[in-house]
């Protein structure tokens, strides 16, 4: 089951803080939980960003907007208590979500605050949407880096087989294979016997990849024929580990024979178009950064020290 979204908290949330104590927000997940359904392996589940649990986010997300809208307050660092609002609220019966919020005043200047800062270039907090702000600037991030990934395969789907195959052992270093600059490179054709690049993982070059790279269109797969190619360049050597990579995509049936190796002690890599344009994006090999975002929170370790 999906977790639910952020405005599913809110209910729940209040229910944990209607006997009016405090608590801090780690117990009041304990109580929304089970109510929402979430499973341990649910709670652990983390963000994109791989920082925060999404289940704390979005239950931090729940409560700090109702803490804007006045049904709880914060008496100290995470730590809340329901209001009298909250509890009429509470009592309503209503569905609380934003557009319930909304018919607060101070949640409305909250909302012309955030949009104002819009305007100025902030982030904006959104106004009621599904998404928790951490998550929504998240998602805009990967609707931009999906459309950068798809423009990126296109590029290397035109360009000079040397070229891909130089670009893989781009991919190669950065990802840390090859101590040093000549301890990676590419194999020349006349002698290549079946293999595009060698990488030397330790020093002495006792460890090495064999690498086949095939610049292929969306719809020229990869069969069996080339990865049992591929293998017989392996079997005839000391070297156990290949990777393959293409611009296209590995029939079942290569997959199955790569797959197969493994048995033997032998490991292919299997690297498709998608795969190959992720980890460009993730070590930074043909794009760049052109925009960082920073979410910044109080410091409640600043301000202890002037209680």
């Amino acid at each position: 089951m999906p977790i639910p979204q952020f405005q599913e908290f809110m209910t729940p949330a209040l229910k944990a803080l209607q006997d009016g104590s405090e608590k801090h927000r780690s117990k009041i997940e304990d109580f929304v939980a089970p109510i929402l359904g979430l499973t341990p392996e649910e709670r652990q589940e983390l963000l994109p960003s791989g920082q925060k649990p999404i289940v704390r986010n979005r239950l931090h997300w729940a409560l700090y907007f109702m803490y804007r809208a006045g049904l709880v307050d914060r008496p100290k660092r995470a730590t809340y208590k329901i209001t009298k609002k909250g509890l009429e609220a509470l009592s309503s019966n209503k569905r609380i979500d934003v557009k319930f919020l909304e018919t607060y005043p101070q949640f409305r200047e909250f909302q012309n605050i955030s949009h104002n800062n819009e305007k100025n270039g902030d982030v904006n907090i959104p106004n009621g949407n599904t998404f928790d702000p951490d998550e929504s600037v998240i998602n805009a991030i990967e609707r931009a880096n999906s459309d950068t990934r798809r423009d990126l395969l296109e590029r290397l789907r035109g360009i000079k087989e040397t070229a891909f195959e130089e670009i893989c052992l781009e991919l190669m270093k950065a990802m840390g294979y090859g101590i040093e600059k000549d301890r990676l490179f590419l194999t020349k054709k006349s002698h290549d016997g079946g293999i595009d690049g060698i990488v030397y993982v330790d020093a002495l070059g006792l460890d090495q990849i064999y690498l086949q790279e095939k610049r292929y269109a969306a719809d020229n797969k990869v069969n069996e024929k080339e990865i049992r190619d591929f293998i017989g360049a392996l079997s005839t050597s000391p070297v156990t580990k290949g990777v393959f990579f293409t611009t296209s995509y590995f029939s079942d049936k290569a997959k199955e024979k790569a797959k197969a190796m493994h048995a033997s002690g032998r490991f292919i890599k299997l690297i498709d178009g998608e795969e190959l344009v992720k980890l460009m994006l993730e070590y930074n090999v043909g794009v760049r950064v052109t925009e960082t975002y920073q979410r910044k929170e109080i410091d409640e370790d600043f301000f202890a020290e002037y209680e």
